[in-house]
């Protein structure tokens, strides 16, 4: 209950409403429940994965204890043979909880994949509510409620900073999630969530009504084994999928449930309390001397190859001393923040990665280059050379695919695009 507004915030679905639910089977009940797992036996692998709720496997809590502030607990599930120690804490506006990873215990065949802790905080049914999902896909989304949802399993699942390259990708049309964000708003009651702690280890899961029961429900889902395909041919695809077998580790896995006031119950509400997160606890800092200047970006092209039919040529776009005139001129006209990127100024141009010194002679070379930055440091602008340095495409600085490549768990070397590694 919220001292400040008298609204209620329920971490199941709410009771006014749950007489409508037509979800059916083992849904019904997860949806009730303070923890959904996903597990499997790792020993076979045609095993298929199974997701509970602590009603279905028969769970119960034990090892209960208030804190000053909250409480701990241990919720078992038997049936799994799965025990997970979890921390409820109340701050002055927000409600976190917490899975402690150094306290799970996994007695039996089976292998936890991952688990969602009070995946229903603050999920709301659709009918008369103006009221969204946020995600952070890119800059951030926004899934509005609807009634009537015809698409089931239509959620968003998504791992925060991106995926993992060892493991399975699915080819989504998503943005990267950038941010260890998420929230929900529900008329004039919403609260924005932060992974303060384990973000690494975390997808955040949305589930808008019509989807996985009527609620509109986002959580974070704590991954401890991911799916990858291992291979057992080089001449063809054949394979199958399988889970790694050692546990992804965090000391604490957490989320943080800031309840909002109604006045800033809203997309903005949850970007500026983000934003005083980040502040308190020291990640965004004011700059001490701040330039007058709104600051100016310039990014600059040096060269490229343009393939041809027989033989490729190079395409100068902006040499070194171009760049000089170009940086002078732009200064001279008052706009003096200025930041400089140098694309393509690598041998080959733009599109080559993999052996990058020295700088195209064509554009300079080293002594251009070194004349370009000086002048530019002499104006305090700043200069980066920027390129791909997690790729190779031509086998420079003595690069071999099958010696330096990156790999995925199968040891299939990972290929970023045609003769890229």
């Amino acid at each position: 209950v919220s001292k400040q507004t008298g609204k209620v915030w329920y971490s199941y679905p709410d009771p006014a409403q749950w007489a409508e639910e037509k979800i059916g089977g083992a849904w019904k009940n997860n949806l009730l429940s303070p923890i959904i797992v996903e597990y499997t036996n790792l020993s076979n692998y045609k095993s298929a994965s199974k997701t509970v709720g602590l009603v279905d496997e028969g769970g119960y809590v034990e090892d209960f204890k208030t804190t000053a502030s909250g409480f701990t607990a241990t919720l078992v599930l038997p049936k799994g043979s799965f025990k997970i120690p979890v921390e409820v804490t109340l701050g002055d506006d927000y409600v976190e909880t917490t899975i402690r990873d150094e306290g799970i215990v996994e007695a039996g065949a089976f292998s936890l994949l991952n688990a969602k802790l009070y995946p229903l905080f603050g999920g709301q049914f659709s009918q008369g509510q103006d009221g969204y999902i946020f995600i952070p896909d890119g800059s951030g989304a926004l899934i509005r409620f609807k009634t009537g949802r015809i698409l089931p399993q239509l959620t968003y699942n998504q791992p925060i900073y991106g995926n993992d390259g060892s493991f399975y990708l699915d080819n989504m049309a998503r943005q990267r999630a950038s941010v260890p964000v998420f929230g929900l708003k529900s008329g004039d009651q919403a609260f924005v969530a932060v992974v303060t702690e384990g973000p690494e280890h975390a997808n955040v899961f949305a589930a808008p009504s019509g989807s996985i029961g009527l609620s509109n429900w986002v959580t974070t889902e704590w991954q401890y084994r991911q799916r990858f395909y291992q291979s057992v041919s080089k001449s063809t695809d054949a394979g199958f999928f399988t889970y790694g077998e050692q546990r992804f580790n965090s000391p604490r896995r957490t989320v943080r449930y800031y309840l909002l006031p109604p006045d800033q119950s809203d997309y903005v509400g949850m970007a500026s309390r983000y934003r005083d997160y980040l502040s308190a606890e020291g990640v965004l800092k004011p700059v001490e001397q701040p330039k007058k200047d709104i600051p100016l970006y310039v990014d600059i092209v040096g060269g490229d190859i343009e393939q041809g039919l027989l033989l490729d040529s190079y395409l100068t776009a902006t040499t070194t001393d171009e760049a000089k005139e170009l940086v002078g001129s732009i200064y001279d006209r008052g706009i003096h923040n200025l930041v400089v990127q140098y694309n393509g100024w690598q041998q080959d141009g733009y599109s080559t990665q993999g052996g990058y010194f020295p700088v195209e002679s064509r554009l300079g070379g080293n002594k251009g280059m070194k004349s370009f930055i000086d002048y530019a440091h002499t104006l305090d602008i700043p200069v980066f050379l920027t390129a791909n340095y997690s790729v190779n495409n031509n086998g420079d600085d003595g690069f071999w695919y099958r010696r330096d490549g990156q790999r995925d768990l199968s040891g299939n070397t990972l290929e970023a695009g045609e003769d890229t590694w």
